[in-house]
């Protein structure tokens, strides 16, 4: 016989939520939620399923996403592990969150706690640029995805994804040197552009590095034609101290400089997405707190960790200026894996975590409003 806790979250799993294919699951959570006891409920346009509990300050979000990458995974509970789409990244933090604030919706000690499940994180961020173009009424925002147990991801790096075009001439296969090769014009363009825009790369030190790959490339229409066309999309990452507009302008003047050097071809390049680096002050309360409650539970203080990742956190904690920090149970090594699973232990122990952090976080706050409690250097006492 399954617990509640794990019943929950395998019904969750049951349900396949590719991005832009989260609404049967954020419907199904919008039901549950009201069941559970939150009031003000609703889904919105990007399938974005909100949300509350509690009420006066702090006002704190609780928030992680509904989709996953493709690939369905059957769903299966042993002794030790829940495995399924999603286990890790991210419906197993999403469904510890959901359990720990229904615990705490009758309590008066956690403040106002706002609960967001998102869409399209996986994709291009619909469901986080929503409800940052709306804005959240939130003084801290913790967001669900696998830390493990023990680490509290602290920072994330930026990105920006574009889509470069060459376009070439179509002759056979025979006579090469008649045609155009869209494919080799772009790779002769991608050698170049690596170069330039990811000099920074040679740092050991990946997270303070600006690097750039390329994640898709299509192009050609039969084995034996010279490619007229070739679109590849490339994904750069940037570090706390850059700016993600100030490298997309880097790009549109290297770009130009190119195109201004080609003769017998061209080339477009669109920006898809873009997302600025965050890193949250390690002083702040939202670290504190949830410090506080790792000690707690996994009996010792966490690491505080920094990801190469972009990640929903860099959206909030950029454009609403509050403090922000990632967790949540689940070995990331896993997430996007066929393995895909998460042991039940930590998956239960992370509701306790997330419970006590939004408790420790009320009473830090109250103490800083009464005087009791300042910032000194890089811990709070």
């Amino acid at each position: 016989m399954l617990s509640e806790e794990i019943k929950f979250l395998v019904d969750i799993l049951k349900v396949y939520t590719p991005s832009t294919k989260e609404s049967k699951l954020s419907n199904l959570l919008a039901n549950k939620m009201r069941a559970m006891g939150f009031r003000d409920v609703y889904v919105d346009n990007a399938d974005n399923v909100i949300g509350e509990v509690g009420e006066g300050k702090p006002r704190i979000l609780m928030c992680s996403h509904l989709d996953t990458v493709p690939g369905y995974i059957k769903v299966n509970v042993d002794d030790r592990y829940i495995r399924g789409r999603g286990a890790v990244d991210a419906k197993g933090p999403l469904a510890a969150m959901l359990l720990a604030i229904t615990r705490l919706k009758n309590s008066n000690e956690s403040g106002k706690i706002i609960f967001a499940g998102v869409s399209d994180e996986e994709g291009n961020g619909r469901g986080i640029k929503e409800l940052a173009s709306r804005g959240i009424d939130a003084d801290f925002a913790i967001f669900g995805e696998p830390s493990g147990l023990g680490n509290i991801t602290i920072g994330y790096k930026g990105r920006i994804s574009l889509a470069v075009k060459f376009f070439g001439r179509s002759v056979h296969a025979s006579s090469p040197w008649i045609g155009i090769n869209a494919i080799e014009k772009l790779f002769d363009f991608w050698k170049e552009f690596k170069h330039s825009i990811s000099i920074e790369e040679q740092s050991k030190d990946k997270y303070n590095a600006l690097t750039a790959c390329i994640t898709k490339i299509y192009g050609g229409s039969a084995n034996n034609v010279v490619p007229r066309e070739c679109t590849a999309v490339l994904d750069v990452r940037i570090p706390l101290g850059f700016k993600a507009y100030d490298i997309v302008k880097r790009i549109q003047e290297h770009a130009k400089n190119y195109q201004d050097r080609l003769i017998d071809t061209h080339f477009e390049i669109k920006i898809l997405d873009i997302t600025e680096p965050y890193e949250v002050d390690r002083r702040s309360l939202i670290v504190r707190a949830l410090s506080i409650a790792v000690n707690e539970i996994y009996g010792r203080s966490p690491n505080l960790i920094k990801k190469t990742g972009t990640g929903d956190m860099n959206v909030i904690g950029n454009s609403l200026k509050i403090p922000s920090v990632t967790y949540g149970p689940g070995n990331a090594h896993l997430a996007h894996s066929e393995e895909e699973k998460i042991e039940i232990k930590e998956y239960l122990s992370s509701i306790d975590v997330y419970q006590r952090a939004l408790l420790h976080l009320s009473k830090l706050y109250k103490k800083t409003l009464s005087g009791e409690l300042r910032i000194k250097g890089p811990n709070l006492s």
